[in-house]
C-alpha cells in the first residue's frame, strides 16, 4: 500500500516508523518542481526537529527531472 499511494499520489508522501523507533535520517525526493521544494523544506524542518540527518534523492529512471537547475542550487550534495 505505501509503495502504491508514493508512486500515485497527487501530493507529498510522508512514510514513517511506527512511534517510539528513533529515525536516524528523513529521506526526501525531488525534482525541481515547486512541489519538491517545499517537501524538501518540510523534510529539512522534521530532520531538524527529530534530530536526524537529511538525505535529498533524485531518482533518473522514471519521469525528468522537472528543473535540474532548481535541483543543483537546493541540493548540490543530492545523489
Amino acid at each position: 500500500m505505501a509503495t502504491h499511494l508514493l508512486h500515485k499520489a497527487p501530493c507529498s508522501v510522508l512514510i514513517a516508523r511506527p512511534r517510539g523507533e528513533h529515525l536516524r535520517r528523513v529521506l526526501v525526493g525531488i525534482d525541481g518542481s515547486s512541489t519538491s521544494v517545499l517537501a524538501l523544506a518540510v523534510a529539512a524542518e522534521l530532520a531538524l526537529r527529530l534530530d536526524c540527518g537529511l538525505e535529498k534523492l533524485v531518482a533518473h529512471g522514471g519521469a525528468a527531472v522537472h528543473d535540474p537547475e532548481v535541483v543543483a542550487r537546493l541540493a548540490p550534495d543530492v545523489e
